[in-house]
């Protein structure tokens, strides 16, 4: 399929300009990706890598510093960051990459009247890559001149099913202007502000700040230029788990699949207000194996409706989740029994579910919950004792009891101060 598509591929994206050195590293396809990864560290999963790209090695334009001063003294900015789209997206298709991959764009490229519209979107189509996957990042380095533009433009790429991020937040022009125009899916606090962090009060407020802000505009933060245990820890305490930086990981040809084991596990301390935990929740669930026929699992759904999820483990430890919906999907192409029955049902589980031990206070399984854009109400998450699978919580059960407590709090608040009442102090002085 890829090699069918260069030639069209080509044609789309590559535009240059003779008498520039740029001009033959577009036209050779010599330009690099390296990937470094982004990490979810309170679930201990990759969410993604962005695609960081270099010249080869040895050239003058190796560093992306160099090679887009080049572009930008050469004007053909518009042609180097399409040729870097390119290169990115067919070196993810190549390795096979999951996840979501972040794609540096000048905002004012899009703004461009020159620059091709709808580039990504055949490119992406033409390597079966899903929109969702890819996030377009947007560098606040430059100067946006036209906010409306830009926010046109993003959401025509919204509409195509692509994500968008605001790099750098806190280093450029924008600011929070742009955040407030744009409201991006994620937003990257720019380096500046995560540099010890841990040894600095005043940085800690302002990146609190942008939590708070994030959260209510619906965004989600990545703290970026982690280089220190101290600063990713300092990080978890103050409830941001998505992270990237050299202490995480390097920028590499061959992107991490798995999060290092030296990355120390969130204990989520600080993010909790409420002392009741998922304990509370807990049903029982029979498991299966990981080496079990996905048939025996097509049959248990089959015979209980109201089942959903059925985890899945290796040795007594969680492996993975199987959703209804995914093994019916299975079961209803054509010879989708005779094709899977007999397959052990790693093949159809999510090997990602939400692991929470059962001391995990319920406001922070919230937390986690509603940052997985892929849980339904009807989905569970697997909880654990010392490692070892205990039971599953039901994502609905879960929001039915923190609504409760939440009425409950609001019914016994001060009418016009809105702090707690009497009723709620006498309560946490009688456990106390």
């Amino acid at each position: 399929m890829l090699i069918n598509s260069h030639t069209s591929i080509n044609v789309m994206l590559t535009l240059s300009v003779p008498g520039s050195p740029i001009n033959e590293l577009i036209a050779e396809q010599r330009l690099r990706p390296v990937f470094q990864p982004i990490i979810d560290v309170r679930a201990r999963r990759i969410l993604g890598h962005e695609a960081l790209i270099r010249g080869p090695e040895g050239h003058a334009l190796e560093m992306p510093t160099a090679l887009f001063a080049e572009a930008r003294q050469s004007n053909l900015l518009s042609e180097l960051d399409l040729a870097c789209r390119r290169a990115a997206l067919l070196q993810y298709h190549r390795l096979g990459m999951s996840g979501s991959l972040f794609v540096n764009v000048n905002p004012n490229v899009l703004l461009d009247h020159r620059h091709p519209k709808g580039s990504t979107r055949r490119l992406a189509e033409a390597l079966k890559i899903a929109p969702e996957h890819i996030v377009i990042e947007l560098s606040e380095q430059d100067a946006v001149h036209d906010t409306d533009g830009l926010k046109a433009a993003l959401t025509h790429y919204r509409q195509l099913g692509f994500r968008v991020a605001i790099d750098d937040l806190g280093a450029g022009y924008s600011g929070l202007k742009l955040w407030s125009e744009l409201q991006p899916d994620f937003v990257k606090i720019d380096r500046h502000f995560i540099q010890r962090l841990d040894q600095d009060p005043v940085k800690r407020e302002f990146v609190q700040s942008i939590v708070a802000l994030a959260r209510s505009m619906d965004s989600k933060v990545i703290a970026e230029g982690i280089e220190t245990r101290a600063e990713l820890e300092q990080l978890q305490a103050m409830g941001i788990y998505y992270c990237q930086g050299f202490w995480l990981g390097r920028p590499a040809a061959e992107p991490i699949s798995e999060v290092p084991g030296y990355v120390p596990k969130s204990t989520g301390q600080l993010l909790s207000h409420s002392q009741e935990t998922i304990e509370c929740l807990i049903r029982n669930a029979v498991a299966m194996d990981i080496n079990d026929p996905l048939e025996k699992a097509f049959e248990r759904l089959r015979a209980d409706d109201r089942l959903h999820s059925i985890p899945v483990l290796a040795q007594g430890m969680p492996a993975g989740m199987l959703h209804r919906a995914r093994v019916m999907e299975l079961y209803s192409t054509p010879f989708g029994r005779a094709l899977y029955a007999n397959k052990p049902v790693a093949r159809a589980m999510d090997k990602h579910p939400i692991i929470v031990d059962r001391h995990t206070p319920l406001e922070q399984v919230s937390y986690l919950i509603t940052d997985d854009d892929n849980m339904g109400t009807h989905q569970h998450f697997i909880v654990t004792s010392n490692g070892h699978y205990h039971g599953l919580g039901s994502v609905r059960g879960l929001l039915r009891t923190i609504t409760e407590q939440r009425l409950m709090q609001a019914r016994y608040a001060n009418p016009l101060t809105q702090l707690p009442g009497n009723v709620p102090i006498y309560r946490k002085i009688d456990q106390a």
